[in-house]
């Protein structure tokens, strides 16, 4: 009997251990699991300010480039009314030109800041929203349909920019490709911006983020 009783003893020792054992094991598995989710959110996290640092630094790089070209095409201008109402320089054939190309630049550097900035490209069509979801899904139809255009401009603005290669303007011998390629670098860069925002839209709808669209 004695024995009998140090046997079941012994077992239930035994399973108390085991019972302790698996306790810990599954303890150490959890802690390693909120560290390895712990770690991946802050990875995540990191990369996301390291995107945004990146693209506002591309962003303050577009504005500098708009002022240069500004004061670019002042010059060809300021040589034509000169030499069309002043007589004081000849008339110089290429102005007419290179002041047509940075319009171009100045064109297409300008909607990829609008991209950006969402400054001309509020939704008027769709009933006022009431919440800053139905705010958030307005913007993200109006976002996806920009994406769209984005990709058509990136497609066939590729073509044309190899169209381009094989060309020179006629006044200044300037290579097209030069300014056909403002048509898909324009296309990627809304893409870029767009995408960006379209997933601010999606944390919005989803309630991951309360942040309103500037």
């Amino acid at each position: 009997f004695g024995s009998t009783n140090g046997s079941s003893r012994r077992k239930e020792l035994s399973s108390g251990h085991c019972r302790a054992s698996r306790g810990h094991r599954l303890s150490n598995e959890s802690h390693v699991g909120q560290h390895f989710f712990l770690q991946h959110r802050t990875d995540m996290t990191t990369i996301s300010k390291v995107t945004r640092s990146s693209l506002d630094l591309y962003f303050r790089l577009l504005k500098v480039l708009l002022t240069l070209l500004m004061l670019l095409m002042i010059v060809p201008v300021l040589l034509q009314i000169l030499s069309r109402y002043s007589g004081i320089i000849p008339r110089y054939i290429w102005t007419e030109e290179i002041a047509r190309f940075c319009f171009v630049w100045l064109i297409m550097i300008g909607t990829m800041i609008d991209v950006r900035e969402a400054s001309p490209y509020k939704d008027e069509l769709l009933p006022q929203p009431e919440t800053d979801r139905q705010a958030a899904f307005g913007n993200l139809i109006v976002h996806v349909g920009m994406m769209l255009v984005a990709v058509v401009f990136v497609v066939y603005g590729y073509e044309f920019a190899e169209f381009g290669v094989r060309q020179r303007s006629e006044m200044s011998g300037i290579n097209m490709l030069s300014i056909y390629v403002a048509f898909p670098l324009a296309g990627l860069t809304w893409a870029v911006f767009l995408l960006e925002r379209i997933v601010v839209d999606v944390k919005r709808i989803s309630g991951r983020s309360r942040d309103s669209e500037t």
